[in-house]
């Protein structure tokens, strides 16, 4: 293959990856968790989102904690931990028992 061939093969298969990665972007959203406990509690979050290992939230000093999460397409099962205590998002009206036969709130993206 001579090296004009070369270079346009190369072009057209950066071209595709640049595609491939700018369609896996625009499947992605940034989703603002929010709930309300006590100033001072340990608040953090998990989900299938981070293979449920808690993620601490940003407490704002007022007692609301928050989080800024990209999240790919998809279903999504989450919940908030409140000193150690596994709770589901009560702002969130969609939610599935879960295996331990609570409850997990759901999020589409």
């Amino acid at each position: 293959m001579n090296r004009a061939k070369r270079i346009v093969k190369k072009k057209a298969q950066l071209r595709e990856e640049h595609a491939a990665c700018e369609d896996k972007q625009s499947r992605q959203k940034e989703i603002y968790f929010e709930i309300c406990a006590a100033p001072a509690c340990s608040v953090c979050m998990a989900g299938s989102f981070n293979n449920w290992q808690p993620q601490e939230l940003k407490d704002d000093g007022t007692g609301k904690y928050t989080a800024l999460v990209t999240l790919p397409a998809g279903r999504h099962e989450y919940k908030f931990i409140i000193n150690d205590a596994w709770l589901h998002d009560s702002g969130n009206p969609t939610m599935v028992v879960n295996a331990f036969g609570s409850l997990n709130s759901v999020i589409e993206v």
